[in-house]
């Protein structure tokens, strides 16, 4: 019989290194025990230490290292392997196993569920006994500080091994303060610090305040609107709710960008998002008061307005204009953009005003702005448009004169309608100061009171900033003067009698006598006064004609008229001559005369009077000249 035997050929296994007692995390003086152990293997192995990849020289060899008294000196990474020394056979080493040695005690924390600092009354107050940096059981003990400052135990030894101590409801009673402490180990016991905290209870339930946070201000159609809920200042613990409308009806908040719901976001705002908006915020089953109703207005993108600042739309050369693009009743922060003929203006800077510094004939076009909100994706509609003519040059179309008689205006049309900001230059030769203007632009030229001196030609040009326009065309102005004899206008002044005379002196005293003032080749419609000797004569109307209805010695002597313009502040002057009284003139008092009758009378504006006598007899005709100022002379017969 043949026997065979069966040889298996196998991997030496993995050591396996874990816990048997204490803790990894270890205070001085603990305990901890280490073991290793190769799996699935009943071959007795020979055991070897190791911390932090050195061997730990320790006698024996057996599948457990204790530390009985731990130290800072033992802190490390732990691992182990096993071997076969006889059969030159080692296993790999095992996993590690971190090991830390504190040396000063363990410090116990309180944490409140809901975290603080403040309680309403009732909550429910959860108070967690935490021993910092340590792991394993520890046993638990509760105290509370009564008002004597004296601590009060609040867990029975039932409850030692409870971490937690849980307050419901919680009332004002419940304020002050709560201590916690843990220990551990039998032999040697290691005891915590105590940890403790305050609590503070308010009886007045919460009320929950929301605000707008992005964006600030007027809210468009597109924009990206935030609310904010907060309670108290404090949003600790709580989870919020938010109400569109109606306070019966919580909205979904799936936009929000925070777990606790402490934001609601309309990520594109719309008018149907328009309307009255609350909040409220809980903790586990406890709520605060609705939030006060925010309102909550979607406007649609507004239009802005272009307007021009400074300058002129038709402009010249070099000149300077500004425009300026306003969003009105707006207070938001606009970025703007600048177009002409459609096209975008590359420019640096985003301001709400665009200057063309020196124009060009390359700058006419319509101009158009927009305003943008970058951070918010939000684009205003394009503004009105303003068009914007650059000529190559300027004339001065005309001057005109005003009034030739009493002063002289002179300006220059415009030639561009609607255009206006051009100022008088002056002269062509030497510039005229325009102090008596009585516009600020010196767009008219006024000489009060018209003098000889003031004839000659005349010119004018305009000018904005440094551009000047070419100069107008000359007007010549001629100022007529005060030539007594030379200038004298024909049929001035007319006597007449309105019925003939038997004898001299019956025709002398009894018939109608009409003085007629007239201003010869002038259409101005002229208010005539009389004088008698040099007097005023006080009559009724200010017409052209004063009659004597039945003469009198008393109407005899110098008379004068003269004209005036009240409106105009302009009076023609008058001037007095003697009497002249004519002699040699022999008058029967039988002689049937027809009547006596002045003729071809004359004046200027000085109201120089020629008067050619010319008396009518039966059997001859006698002629006298008389040089006077509307000079009639009552005769009495001698």
């Amino acid at each position: 019989v043949t026997v065979m035997n069966s040889l298996f050929l196998v991997g030496v296994p993995q050591s396996i290194l874990n816990l048997q007692s204490g803790w990894t995390n270890m205070f001085h003086t603990e305990t901890v025990t280490l073991r290793c152990d190769v799996q699935g293997s009943p071959t007795p192995w020979v055991y070897k230490w190791y911390r932090d990849g050195q061997e730990i020289p320790i006698s024996g060899d057996g599948d457990t290292y204790t530390i009985p008294s731990a130290a800072r000196s033992h802190s490390g990474q732990y691992e182990c392997r096993g071997e076969l020394p006889e059969r030159a056979v080692t296993s790999p080493h095992s996993n590690s196993l971190l090991l830390t040695v504190y040396g000063d005690r363990p410090q116990a924390a309180v944490i409140q569920t809901p975290p603080g600092p403040l309680w309403f009354t009732g909550e429910t107050v959860i108070l967690t006994c935490d021993i910092r940096r340590t792991s394993g059981k520890w046993r638990y003990s509760w105290a509370m500080k009564n008002k004597q400052g004296a601590l009060e135990s609040l867990t029975p030894k039932s409850k030692e091994e409870q971490q937690t101590h849980t307050i419901q409801p919680v009332t004002e009673s419940h304020s002050g303060e709560y201590l916690c402490q843990g220990e551990r180990g039998k032999e040697r016991v290691i005891q915590s610090l105590p940890g403790s905290v305050v609590l503070k209870v308010s009886g007045e339930k919460p009320k929950a305040e929301m605000k707008n946070v992005l964006p600030t201000g007027e809210v468009y159609t597109g924009d990206r609107l935030t609310l904010t809920c907060t309670v108290d200042g404090d949003s600790t613990g709580w989870k919020y709710l938010w109400y569109k409308d109606t306070q019966g009806v919580v909205l979904s908040n799936t936009d929000s960008d925070r777990t606790d719901g402490s934001s609601y976001t309309i990520n594109s705002a719309a008018p149907s998002h328009s309307g009255q908006y609350w909040c409220r915020a809980h903790r586990g089953g406890f709520y605060s008061h609705y939030s006060d109703s925010h309102e909550v207005n979607i406007q649609g993108v507004p239009q802005p307005v272009l307007s021009l600042q400074s300058g002129w739309t038709n402009m010249f050369p070099t000149e300077t204009v500004t425009l300026r693009c306003d969003f009105q009743e707006s207070s938001t922060r606009w970025v703007y953009k600048w177009y002409r003929d459609g096209q975008e203006i590359p420019i640096s800077g985003d301001g709400d005003t665009y200057t063309i510094p020196s124009a060009a004939r390359s700058h006419s076009g319509q101009y158009q702005c927009r305003g943008e909100l970058p951070e918010r994706a939000v684009t205003s509609p394009h503004s009105n448009s303003l068009l914007l003519t650059v000529y190559g040059t300027v004339y001065v179309h005309s001057i005109t004169v005003l009034d030739h008689l009493s002063s002289s205006r002179l300006w220059w049309s415009n030639p561009y309608p609607g255009d206006t900001g051009y100022t008088l230059d002056g002269l062509h030769t030497v510039e005229l100061s325009n102090t008596d203007s009585d516009r600020t632009d010196g767009s008219s030229y006024t000489i009060s009171s018209a003098a000889p001196s003031h004839s000659g030609q005349y010119w004018c040009r305009a000018h904005r900033g440094g551009f000047y326009s070419h100069y107008s065309d000359s007007h010549k102005v001629n100022i007529q003067g005060e030539d007594l004899m030379n200038n004298l206008p024909t049929k001035g002044l007319i006597l007449k009698s309105e019925s003939p005379v038997c004898c001299i002196v019956t025709a002398i005293f009894t018939f109608p006598v009409t003085l007629s003032c007239d201003v010869q080749g002038s259409s101005t419609r002229w208010v005539y006064k009389w004088y008698r000797d040099g007097q005023e004569i006080p009559i009724s109307g200010d017409g052209d004609t004063y009659t004597i209805l039945s003469a009198a010695r008393s109407h005899s002597g110098q008379y004068q008229c003269r004209g005036e313009l009240p409106e105009r502040a302009v009076t023609s002057p008058h001037r007095l001559m003697g009497p002249v009284t004519p002699s040699a003139l022999l008058l029967r008092p039988t002689v049937d005369s027809t009547g006596v009758e002045l003729i071809e009378g004359s004046f200027t504006l000085t109201t120089v009077i020629l008067i050619k006598s010319i008396f009518k007899v039966r059997d001859f005709i006698l002629i006298a000249k008389l040089y006077i100022y509307f000079h009639v002379r009552i005769l009495q017969s001698s």
